[in-house]
């Protein structure tokens, strides 16, 4: 099953994300379909350098099969100001980690937040 959870989710080491595939799976993905897919991995850091963003919401991409990956979903949430973050839910988070996609999307109030697309560096 893709896009969904698979029992056989744990070859880590011997798969590479397919942005072929990804591309892919988010165009036919309602909740993924605006999402932007990069052709490589860019540390968060990096890519979003001087912006200010209220709500970061983090959704983990598992390797699922031989260049196959799987967006299992929404797994933690971070404040990024002044090029820190700062948690929003007890968990820690490394500004370095390395994002795969991403979509931009506002909260009830208006405030600017992101969706990103990470592997297991968050």
């Amino acid at each position: 099953m893709i896009g969904g959870y698979m029992e056989n989710c744990n070859f880590y080491d011997e798969i590479l994300l397919s942005q072929k595939y990804l591309n892919q799976f988010v165009k036919t993905t309602d909740r993924y379909k605006d999402f932007i897919i990069l052709n490589n991995g860019v540390p968060f850091a990096d890519f979003f350098k001087d912006k200010n963003i209220s709500r970061v919401q983090l959704h983990s991409i598992t390797p699922c099969g031989k260049n196959l990956d799987d967006i299992v979903g929404f797994c933690g949430k971070f404040k990024w100001e002044s090029n820190e973050l700062s948690s929003l839910d007890g968990d820690s988070y490394n500004k370095n980690m390395t994002i795969f996609g991403y979509s931009w999307f506002k909260d009830k109030n208006g405030n600017q937040c992101l969706n990103i697309l990470v592997r297991d560096d968050w």
